[in-house]
């Protein structure tokens, strides 16, 4: 069973949060729930809200609006921002030190910006697709505060939110929650578990919070996707996958999301990875919590001594196949055999003379019996003459091989 527990750690929180302010575009829906809006060249001083007056003075004219509909998080999807200074002013603060901070960043630009009060100042510069929190004290004057944005390096400066506090107030203490799901799981040794974390800020928390797991014993691994999150509608993906040698037992994981921001907010969550062993693959059974693995089977190995035996039949098929092949020689030899079948003599038999040479030459044109003894003339035998018997004895007695 995977048993997913979460643990906070938030930074105690004291004094009183004056006002917060949302800068964007005049839309109702990209406004952030219980902020001020705060509207560009459109929102100058004194603007009332909260029961305070607020608003741009100096540079006002210059103050352009920035919107992000592809940004989910209210604070983040629109910005005040420009080139050239501009300063915005409180009033209607009790006398007191108060902390500024603001929340800047942009999806597709990068940003430059220098805060400056009372003399102090402060600067942060932001890439393309990321937010970071800057944070400025101060002491009111009259019960007024007097904050200038101003461009750094000649990039653009932006402000998305800012939160006025007191300073000792929740503005220096940003927080985030995180939560996994499913919160459990049954794995068996060889397949691979998928689970969603998902990152909420709190307090005006807008800096990116990086993910990581650890506790991966016995060969585990786990990979989260993405390793850092910016934008707070994006959720990450951890896959955790055991091998199949792993023995059965109960294993315990930790992620943790630590925050960019200077407070370096840390939050983590323990998993409890309960493995049965491996029957050469199977199929997860879902734990509490409504949640499912994704099952992923081992990989099959190779057996050497049948990999051996396979190579080997192979070698000889190939050496048979071989022997087929004719040789240079064999070429040579084929080659030289003449194929002119006219030079070759013909010979015409002659036409029958008689009933012997009629039966006879047909054998002959078919190659059964030679031409020589068939076409030859048949001969004329004389008649034997009686010889004497004294004729007989004198030749046997003088030509005995006669």
């Amino acid at each position: 069973m995977l048993a997913v527990l979460i643990s906070l750690s938030f930074a105690a929180a004291g004094g009183t949060v004056a006002v917060k302010f949302d800068f964007g575009g005049v839309a109702v829906s990209d406004q952030a729930p219980g902020y001020q809006p705060v509207e560009g060249s459109l929102t100058t001083y004194p603007t009332s809200g909260g029961g305070l007056q607020f608003g741009w003075t100096t540079g006002a004219s210059d103050v352009q609006v920035f919107n992000y509909p592809q940004v989910s998080d209210p604070m983040r999807k629109d910005a005040n921002g420009g080139t050239q200074p501009a300063t915005f002013d409180i009033s209607g603060l009790t006398d007191g030190s108060y902390d500024l901070q603001a929340t800047i960043g942009s999806p597709d630009t990068d940003v430059a910006t220098k805060m400056q009060m009372n003399g102090t100042s402060k600067s942060i510069t932001v890439p393309a697709g990321s937010w970071k929190t800057l944070t400025i004290s101060g002491t009111t004057s009259g019960g007024s505060l007097s904050v200038q944005f101003l461009p750094v390096s000649g990039q653009v400066w932006m402000v998305n939110g800012m939160t006025v506090a007191t300073s000792s107030g929740s503005a220096s203490n940003p927080s985030f929650a995180m939560s996994v799901s499913p919160s459990t799981a049954r794995m068996t040794a060889g397949e691979t578990a998928s689970f969603t974390i998902a990152i909420t800020p709190a307090n005006g928390y807008a800096d990116s919070v990086g993910l990581s797991v650890s506790g991966l014993a016995g060969g585990i691994s786990g990979q989260i996707t993405p390793a850092e999150i910016s934008d707070f509608g994006t959720k990450a993906i951890l896959r955790v996958t055991t091998p199949t040698s792993l023995p059965p037992a109960d294993y315990t994981l930790l992620v943790t999301g630590t925050g960019t921001d200077p407070d370096k907010f840390k939050q983590t969550a323990a998993i409890t990875l309960t493995v049965s062993a491996a029957p050469g693959g199977g199929t997860t059974t879902p734990g509490g919590g409504g949640g499912t693995g994704v099952i992923t089977q081992p990989e099959p190995t190779a057996d050497p001594k049948k990999a051996a035996a396979d190579t080997a039949l192979l070698d000889k098929f190939a050496a048979d196949k071989k022997k087929q092949i004719p040789n240079q020689q064999t070429i040579v030899d084929l080659k030289g055999i003449n194929t002119d079948f006219g030079s070759v003599p013909v010979f015409t038999l002659p036409a029958p003379t008689s009933v012997g040479d009629s039966l006879l030459q047909p054998l002959v044109r078919s190659g059964i019996i030679g031409s020589t003894v068939e076409t030859a003339p048949f001969g004329q035998k004389p008649a034997t003459k009686p010889v004497p018997w004294y004729s007989r004895i004198f030749a046997a007695i003088f030509s005995p091989t006669s």
